[in-house]
C-alpha cells in the first residue's frame, strides 16, 4: 500500500510536468522521477499494469514536448543559417570595380554596416556551422574594408600629388607677378590650362557638394585663394604687354 501511494504520487508529479514552461527542465525532472519509480518496491499485482501505464503515459507526454522543442530549435537554427548565408553572399557579391568615387564607397559602407547590424539580430546557426558561417562573414567584411582603405590611400596620394603641383604653380606665379614680360605669356597660358584641367579632373571625380567640402576642409583651399590674386595680376600684366 505504501509503494502504491509513492508511485501514485510519482504519477501525479510526472503529469504536472506536461505543463512545465521549461521543457528541458521538465525532461530532466522526469529522469529523476523514473529513478524514484524504479527504486520503489512493487505494488499489488492487480494494480501493477495500471500504475505503470499511468506513469508511462505521463512520461510520453513530457518526452514528446522535449522532442518537439528540439525539432523546432533545429528548424530555427537552419533558418538562421539561411539568413546568414544570404548576408554573406551579398557582401561577397560587391562589385568593387564600380566603386570609383568617395560617395559610392560611403554608400556601400553604410549598406555593409546595416548588414552587420542585421547579423547581430539573428540567432545561432546549427552548432556544426555556427563558427564556419561567422568566419565566412568576417572574412567578407574584412576584405571590403581592406579594399576601402586601399582606395582612400590611393585617393589621398593623388590629392597630395596635385597639391604639390599647385604649390609649385603658386610659387612660380608669385615669382612672376612683379616682373612680367611678353616672353612669359606662354607660361601663363600653361598655368591657366593646368588650372582648368585640374578643375575638370576634380569635377569628374566628385559632386558639387563634395568639391565644396573638399575645398573648405583641405589645405588645397588655401592654395586656391593664394593663386587667384596672382593669376589676376598676371592677366593684367599680359594685357599690358599685348
Amino acid at each position: 500500500k505504501k509503494n502504491l501511494e509513492i508511485k501514485t504520487h510519482l504519477c501525479e508529479a510526472a503529469e504536472k510536468l506536461a505543463d512545465e514552461e521549461d521543457v528541458v527542465s521538465a525532461f530532466h525532472q522526469l529522469q529523476k522521477l523514473h529513478q524514484e519509480f524504479r527504486d520503489t518496491g512493487p505494488v499489488a499485482k492487480e494494480l501493477r499494469d495500471e500504475i505503470w501505464n499511468r506513469f508511462k503515459a505521463a512520461s510520453t507526454a513530457v518526452n514528446r514536448r522535449h522532442q518537439q522543442h528540439f525539432e523546432s530549435l533545429k528548424e530555427a537554427e537552419q533558418h538562421n543559417l539561411d539568413q546568414k548565408t544570404v548576408i554573406c553572399e551579398i557582401v561577397e557579391a560587391i562589385e568593387y570595380d564600380e566603386l570609383k568615387t568617395f560617395s559610392a564607397w560611403e554608400n556601400k559602407t553604410q549598406e555593409v554596416i546595416a548588414l552587420q547590424n542585421k547579423w547581430k539580430t539573428i540567432g545561432f546557426a546549427p552548432q556544426k556551422m555556427n563558427v564556419k558561417i561567422f568566419e565566412r562573414f568576417r572574412h567578407a567584411c574584412d576584405d571590403f574594408f581592406k579594399k576601402k582603405g586601399e582606395f582612400f590611400k590611393l585617393l589621398k596620394e593623388g590629392m597630395n600629388a596635385n597639391l604639390e603641383k599647385k604649390k609649385a604653380l603658386c610659387e612660380k606665379a608669385e615669382s612672376l607677378k612683379d616682373k612680367m614680360y611678353f616672353k612669359d605669356s606662354a607660361f601663363i597660358l600653361n598655368l591657366f590650362s593646368f588650372h582648368f584641367f585640374f578643375f575638370l579632373l576634380l569635377r569628374s571625380r566628385q559632386s558639387v557638394k563634395e568639391r565644396r567640402l573638399f575645398l573648405d576642409k583641405k589645405p588645397e583651399s588655401q592654395i586656391m585663394r593664394a593663386l587667384h590674386p596672382c593669376i589676376h595680376q598676371l592677366q593684367n600684366a599680359v594685357s599690358g604687354t599685348w
